[in-house]
């Protein structure tokens, strides 16, 4: 896992690499929520991901949410386009995308059924 903060004449580029699951959450998620206290805006280099998993794509997710349209996506890598589309195609997994589902009377998505 690694993530490098580069100060480019006032924004903040995060650059990815390597592993962005479960195993690093915390970590990432101290470097995130410090690089969001300390900048207004942002670029993300996600070519150097090889591996992420749902801790990965709710770190990103988060990432996107607060700092909106100031974040710019300069690359991505086929595992983190991979891992969107076929993580977040599913009803199951709306609340990333930002909706609920709604669900059934049994509890179950509405979607899934």
């Amino acid at each position: 896992m690694g993530l490098n903060l580069i100060d480019n004449k006032g924004v903040c580029r995060l650059v990815f690499d390597g592993s962005l699951t479960h195993e690093f959450a915390g970590e990432l998620d101290d470097l995130i929520v410090d690089a969001l206290r300390r900048y207004s805006r942002f670029e993300m280099d996600l070519s150097g991901v090889r591996e992420i998993d749902l801790c990965g794509l709710h770190l990103l997710r988060m990432l996107e949410s607060v700092a909106g349209d100031n974040l710019t996506t300069l690359a991505t890598s086929p595992v983190v386009d991979h891992a969107q589309k076929r993580l977040l195609a599913s009803g199951r997994w709306s609340w990333l995308r930002g909706r609920r589902v709604p669900r059934d009377g049994d509890g179950h998505h509405a979607e899934a059924a």
